[in-house]
């Protein structure tokens, strides 16, 4: 079942990070109004406005009231869909407050979203729940038109891309993994927490933005050195944009770091903060094949 075909259900609009950016929010309703009209009217209403008091600027809301009201619309039988407004950070702050095991339903919602959205990918991946890895409505302005109709495709027919990188940083064969991941810090900084990815047999999603080449470096390194990265089957890597390093020496550090897995390497996904961020389901099974990652089965029921 695809979301159109839920039509007594909403998307609801959150923000379990960052405070709504007014402009942002405002082009990407726009944007959806004029290429995807089929979709606006499962919106549910949304306010730019604060719902509730912040203890710091960078939020979103309090811990308290983020904890209540992500528990409140993921167990709402009306809610099909919780897509993440922005960004930025605050998740990481209220997971600890939420009963994840008593949210495990055959129901569950779609949480979508990317960037500080990993943290809940990564633990709605851990108790079964699928999730998807996806533009935002404050990043739809500076999404490409590519990965906005494959979003609406999605949407509307529950189909996902087949996925090309740009080059093969080792090649271990043909693949097959539940995929997982996210964006790079956040996933370092769940490492040792419950709610870290399932690395174990999966096809791990990494990507970043505003990152210099040596903090890539550590992050990867940490990766390495904490053992998460020898059970993956192989890793994906999306956009690492805005990182200041010279031509090539990204594609030598990934070398470097990840070529003697022994696993599949393959890079240049169009994956992340940049202007390409296609959809991928995130706990669905995929395959990688000579740099080709495509979903196998049902995208929402597999």
């Amino acid at each position: 079942m695809t979301i159109a075909e839920k039509t007594s259900a909403d998307i609801v609009l959150f923000a379990p990070s960052g405070p709504p950016r007014e402009g942002p929010a405002r082009s990407g309703l726009e944007i959806i109004t004029q290429e995807a009209p089929q979709v606006f009217p499962m919106l549910s209403e949304f306010s730019l406005k604060s719902e509730s008091d912040s203890p710091f600027p960078w939020l979103a809301g309090s811990d308290e009231f983020q904890a209540r009201r992500f528990s409140r619309l993921f167990r709402a039988s009306s809610v099909k869909m919780l897509w993440a407004v922005r960004g930025g950070y605050g998740i990481l702050r209220w997971l600890d407050r939420v009963d994840w095991d008593g949210l495990v339903s055959e129901n569950a919602p779609l949480v979508a979203g990317f960037s500080d959205v990993t943290c809940l990918h990564a633990a709605l991946n851990r108790i079964g729940v699928k999730t998807l890895h996806a533009p935002m409505l404050c990043t739809l302005e500076n999404t490409d038109a590519p990965s906005r109709k494959a979003l609406w495709d999605f949407f509307l027919t529950g189909t996902l891309p087949e996925l090309s990188g740009e080059r093969i940083v080792a090649d271990g064969g043909t693949v097959t993994g539940r995929l997982s991941g996210g964006n790079l810090a956040t996933l370092c900084h769940l490492v040792g927490t419950p709610w870290e990815p399932v690395w174990k047999d999966s096809i791990i999603v990494l990507e970043d933005v505003n990152e210099p080449i040596y903090r890539i470096d550590r992050m990867l390194s940490h990766l390495l050195q904490s053992g998460r990265l020898k059970s993956v089957n192989a890793i994906v890597l999306g956009e690492f944009s805005c990182t200041g390093a010279e031509a090539g020496e990204l594609d030598a550090l990934f070398e470097d770091r990840l070529g003697g897995l022994g696993v599949p390497v393959a890079a240049g996904f169009p994956v992340g903060h940049g202007s390409r961020n296609m959809p991928l389901m995130l706990g669905g099974v995929y395959e990688l094949e000579a740099g080709i990652l495509r979903p196998l089965g049902s995208s929402l029921s597999d």
